[in-house]
């Protein structure tokens, strides 16, 4: 998935039980969650399935995570799915998710979704 030119990938921690994302920068592939035994920011080994089999800690590569400020910058907005068209109202602070009024609901879309989405 590519969010804003960059090229996201689902990766999976199976001795924690954790699942999250990692992106793709070079060579490299940094995670860009917090693990309970991985920091956010670390360079990623992976198996062929996308399961994390190494990492290296890279304090450098940590960065805050805007994407409530990405959701907030787009109320207002239009957005056209298959249940018609819509706007985005609000953000769900706790879920990370914008709160999209379409007819008479509220839809709750992730940054991604949103983004491709838009009118």
């Amino acid at each position: 998935m590519k969010i804003n030119g960059v090229e996201f990938i689902k990766v999976r921690d199976a001795k924690a039980m954790e699942s999250g994302w990692a992106y793709i920068k070079g060579d490299d592939i940094i995670l860009d969650n917090e693990f309970e035994n991985i920091p956010c920011g670390s360079i990623l080994k992976l198996d062929d399935n996308h399961n994390i089999v190494d990492f290296e800690i890279i304090k450098s590569e940590v960065k805050p995570d805007t994407r409530i400020e990405q959701l907030k910058s787009l109320v207002g907005r239009k957005v056209k799915a298959k249940a018609g068209e819509g706007e985005i109202v609000g953000v769900d602070e706790f879920s990370i998710r914008a709160e999209v009024k379409i007819g008479d609901g509220i839809k709750h879309w992730n940054l991604p979704t949103v983004l491709d989405h838009l009118i």
